[in-house]
């Protein structure tokens, strides 16, 4: 017989992605979509745009995003939507601005490109650094 918890389906992680580069927005929205576990909640070209859907959202569990994009950066785009984001995740092409990812307190800050095995390793290790045992396949 299985235990209750057994029975009992999470939620999704509700994942968002900002990012000035369609492309990668669409290999993203790929793998979230290739992933029962993850749930797609929203895609951005624009920082601006984003903070302002956002603002008022329910918590984001994941927030993957760009640091250089027109307009508003990735690193002020992070500032403005920390205290909604769990995980706060760059994926970028920019090495040099990791120190002040640091500062914003991201979570992870992945270099392009992103497989789909680097993808899901960052989430896995974020899962598995906050003592959560529900690990992606």
């Amino acid at each position: 017989m299985k235990a209750a918890t057994d029975s009992i389906k999470r939620k999704p992680y509700r994942c968002v992605i900002i990012d000035d580069d369609p492309l990668l927005i669409e290999l993203v929205e790929a793998y979230i979509n290739d992933t029962p576990e993850l749930a797609l909640a929203g895609s951005f070209y624009n920082a601006s745009e984003a903070i302002q859907v956002l603002s008022g959202e329910q918590k984001i569990d994941f927030l993957f995003l760009d640091i250089k994009m027109d307009g508003i950066s990735g690193i002020e785009a992070a500032v403005k939507l920390r205290d909604i984001v769990k995980y706060l995740i760059f994926i970028t092409a920019y090495s040099q601005y990791a120190m002040e990812a640091h500062q914003v307190n991201a979570d992870q800050y992945l270099l392009k490109p992103v497989d789909y095995k680097k993808f899901i390793s960052c989430i896995n290790g974020l899962l598995d650094k906050n003592n959560r045992q529900r690990r992606i396949p």
